[in-house]
């Protein structure tokens, strides 16, 4: 909690500047634009700053990050205009729940009609859940056609993700994605270059060229976002 209140006041804890407001601002200001669009009306374009995703809900600027372990998952959001924040945290990762409940309070503390949040992030998961049994029945396991080992080693390096490596690996005849400290995720083909991780229903990694032919970049996306990432 002290820490949600600690950047709601620019820096500021019981009455001290620990950190300066201008390197405040920053951090909730824009630095890079996230490409791709929104899943709701109600939800701005995003924006990366320094450590923070920004956007806007509902015609207010909103500040946050979430994260997932296994087994656990927060997320921590704010209105810094209107000075309301609440951080989540669930002992189930991967949890919609703690993306739902944000919206929720912000409509409620701001007076507004508040939306069926509930009932879209449970539709989304049962579509997801839908999606992954889908996959498993039609077979989507192990190197397929079009995917070869020594295509894979061309995809085989660590990723720059927002500060963070992403180490994509390859284990048998398959690749692998890791974060550190994280544990290793298989990758399954879905075609070409793409590839689904299954551990995270809806999202894909595809492997992209650059201007002179070799696999330098990927695309991490799912069903909210996209994001660039280039090889280190």
């Amino acid at each position: 909690m002290l820490q949600l209140l600690f950047h709601m006041a620019k820096g500021k804890l019981e009455g001290k500047q620990l950190l300066s407001e201008n390197s405040s601002s920053q951090m909730q200001t824009p630095q890079m634009v996230i490409q791709g669009e929104r899943d709701y009306p109600e939800l701005g374009d995003l924006s990366y700053g320094m450590g923070f995703f920004i956007a806007s809900y509902r015609g207010h600027k909103l500040v946050e990050h979430g994260g997932n372990l296994d087994g656990f998952s927060l997320e921590f959001a704010f209105l810094p205009e209107d000075q309301i924040g609440i951080i989540v945290l669930a002992n189930l990762d991967q949890s919609r729940f703690r993306d739902a409940l944000p919206y929720d309070v912000f409509d409620r503390a701001l007076g507004l009609q508040p939306l069926p949040w509930n009932e879209r992030f449970l539709e989304r998961e049962q579509k997801e859940a839908e999606a992954e049994n889908t996959a498993e029945d039609k077979g989507f396991t192990g190197r397929r056609e079009g995917t070869h080992p020594s295509l894979l080693e061309q995809f085989v390096g660590d990723y720059d993700f927002m500060g963070r490596n992403l180490s994509i690996q390859i284990s048998g005849n398959n690749l692998t994605a890791a974060f550190p400290g994280s544990p290793v995720r298989p990758l399954e083909p879905k075609h070409g270059t793409i590839f689904n991780l299954p551990s995270l229903p809806g999202t894909t990694i595809e492997f992209k060229k650059d201007e002179s032919g070799k696999f330098s970049q990927l695309v991490f996306a799912n069903t909210d976002i996209s994001y660039l990432i280039k090889r280190k």
